[in-house]
């Protein structure tokens, strides 16, 4: 019998941009996704000025829901992302997916903050490789 193997996407998450790897093996080349700013006006993920507090940008929005297209057949979602506060643009995407993609949101397995701007391509899938061996290990999958 022929074992399917699940598709696990790892997420790395910036204010200037999303990689998003299809796989955690080593040269894995990601798929680029950037926020549309034809003016520079989107240095943070903040908040709208003179909206009420639930409201984001719509050059934000349209980059989440970009974001949410290319993880539609996830079956499992590694996000990684660095920023605290308003900057915490992983955050920002994890809380995008929960209230508009709820099925995305529920194969988010894991969101670890790094430093994601020092971080090689190649450190990235390191990252993810470890967060994968020790949730396989937790749940007994052996590969």
């Amino acid at each position: 019998m022929e074992q399917v193997q699940s598709l696990r996407l790892i997420v790395a998450i910036s204010q200037k941009e999303t990689l998003i790897f299809r796989s955690e093996d080593k040269g894995t080349v990601p798929e680029h996704i950037h926020p549309f700013d034809p003016h520079g006006v989107l240095h943070h993920l903040n908040r709208s000025a003179g909206r009420d507090q639930g409201s984001r940008e719509p050059e934000n929005l349209k980059y989440y829901e970009a974001i949410a297209k290319t993880l539609t057949d996830a079956h499992q979602i590694l996000l990684l992302g660095s920023g605290t506060g308003a900057s915490n643009a992983m955050a920002h995407v994890q809380e995008y997916l929960a209230k508009h993609h709820s099925a995305i949101s529920k194969a988010i397995v894991g969101a670890l903050t790094v430093d994601i701007q020092s971080l090689t391509e190649g450190e990235i899938l390191k990252e993810a490789r470890t967060f994968f061996a020790t949730l396989d290990h937790h749940y007994g999958v052996t590969g």
